[in-house]
């Protein structure tokens, strides 16, 4: 996420394929909840949330794939 502008609106930037971004999108944040085409090769979606303090990523694409992640913060 590179800048968040008054109106909830984020710039991330990201790469489906390599460690360095490649590719930028303007992503709204609906009640604390990020949404965006993340891989248009296969049409792949990935949801950005907030749950308990925790960062929770699920990415899904249209032949039923689901992959899910958790960050969690470090003390």
């Amino acid at each position: 996420m590179t800048e968040v502008s008054e109106d909830c609106v984020a710039r991330i930037a990201y790469s489906p394929y390599a460690a360095m971004p490649s590719s930028t999108a303007l992503v709204p944040i609906k009640a604390g909840v990020m949404q965006f085409t993340c891989h248009t090769g296969t049409g792949g979606t990935c949801r950005l949330e907030i749950h308990d303090g925790e960062l929770q990523v699920t990415y899904t694409d249209p032949s039923g794939f689901v992959n899910n992640g958790i960050f969690r913060k470090t003390h």
